[in-house]
């Protein structure tokens, strides 16, 4: 959940402030909302599995491979 609320934003912040209109919520959705109508048949089938399957391993990879490991060892 720290990594919805606060780390997926973080980076698009300082974008955000530059290119206001390109970043805006509204864009995103409009473009996820492309996505799934676009995808049909096979597409579709492999859209569920990245959203489901694929984001979840990377989240782990990320928070648990790199930043747990950096922390576990500045830490101890």
């Amino acid at each position: 959940m720290f990594i919805q609320l606060v780390a997926v934003p973080l980076p698009y912040w300082p974008v955000r402030s530059v290119w206001s209109n390109t970043f805006s919520d509204e864009r995103f959705h409009g473009n996820a909302r492309d996505l799934v109508d676009r995808a049909g048949g096979f597409a579709t089938v492999v859209l569920i599995v990245m959203v489901a399957i694929g984001a979840p391993i990377v989240e782990e990879l990320v928070c648990r491979g790199f930043l747990q490991r950096s922390l576990a060892t500045r830490f101890h």
